[in-house]
């Protein structure tokens, strides 16, 4: 075990990694609560947890007053109303629901299993509050107690039970093509579609923008052969965050070295200097970047790209715009 790895998350701002099989569980009725980031590790910028449910598992209907949410299926199949809407998500496909977005989740298949992002860290903390300590990562036979919808009033999180249903639900589509809305507006994007960016052999999509987070985070898919490093580097003014959903990756993070497979999380601060490797081909992760000042990089390094798969034969890599324009960029090579 590396100084960076932790069992559970630290209590104070740092880099750390979390491995597939460690993290703090909970256990609500059959849904098994995972915490990987929290307030104290990422000094109130966001939450992050997987959430593991047998079929049929719900939560109440509710909205975050304040609160921006991301939900990335990894998966299983999952419903999901959002404001009068029904959709239904599969692995891959991601969810985004801004501030002020009645929403509700149910299980459609056992074990279904996804990634819940949401700003300023109080969720986490909201289900240590509501739920019970649990030894593994996936629900067992016998459902846990589970909590009142007057229980969630009282509690100081945000998390308002919505008790009028939607009327006129109906299905909704999905994004399947290389755009996103310019606000901060519900969406659902299917695996695959995005707004994606090509620098040689690595495919950067964009699932949340500036735009649509309120300029509090970015969600950037990526994607790419096995290759060289990237340069060292660090940032003076956001966290970086690696999720590792495919292949292999090699980290270095504060001086350590550490290889990343599907599951395994990395929490970087800003000023900590890092970088990565893909060492497998088809090797892909996603990245919640907070804030979301970053993504003037992303549209510098790589050039508008319309397909969801890698080209066949990689272009060069150039990184001379970026360099032309690193002063407007929180970017400090080493």
């Amino acid at each position: 075990m590396t100084a960076l790895q932790q069992k559970t998350t630290p209590q104070n701002k740092q880099a750390y990694l979390l491995r597939n099989e460690e993290g703090e569980c909970y256990i609500i009725n059959k849904q098994v609560i995972k915490i990987l980031a929290d307030a104290a590790s990422t000094g109130n910028l966001f939450s992050l947890v997987q959430i593991t449910g047998s079929k049929g598992e719900a939560s109440p209907l509710h909205v975050h007053d304040q609160q921006h949410e991301s939900i990335y299926v990894i998966d299983g199949l999952l419903e999901l109303t959002i404001n009068n809407e029904i959709h239904t998500l599969a692995s891959g496909d991601y969810a985004h629901l801004p501030a002020g977005t009645v929403h509700q989740y149910k299980t459609l298949r056992n074990r279904t299993r996804f990634y819940s992002f949401s700003t300023d860290g109080s969720m986490a903390d909201m289900y240590r509050n509501i739920a019970e300590p649990y030894a593994y990562t996936v629900p067992h036979s016998e459902a846990a107690d589970s909590i009142t919808a007057a229980a969630l009033h009282d509690l100081d999180h945000d998390y308002r039970i919505v008790t009028d249903p939607p009327q006129g639900l109906i299905a909704a589509k999905q994004i399947t093509a290389a755009e996103l809305p310019d606000a901060a507006v519900p969406y659902v994007v299917e695996s695959g579609a995005g707004e994606s960016m090509l620098a040689a052999d690595q495919l950067f999509t964009f699932l949340a923008t500036q735009a649509t987070t309120d300029k509090k985070y970015l969600a950037v898919m990526t994607e790419g052969y096995a290759g060289e490093a990237v340069p060292v580097h660090h940032h003076e003014k956001h966290t970086e965050c690696f999720l590792c959903l495919e292949g292999k990756m090699t980290m270095w993070a504060d001086g350590e070295e550490f290889h990343l497979e599907k599951g395994d999380f990395l929490h970087v601060p800003a000023h900590i200097e890092h970088s990565f490797r893909l060492d497998v081909h088809h090797t892909k992760f996603i990245g919640f970047l907070a804030s979301g000042l970053f993504e003037k990089f992303f549209r510098l390094l790589g050039e508008p790209y319309e397909h969801s798969e890698l080209p066949k034969t990689p272009g060069a890599f150039s990184f001379q715009r970026v360099l032309e324009n690193i002063h407007e960029l929180d970017l400090k090579l080493s």
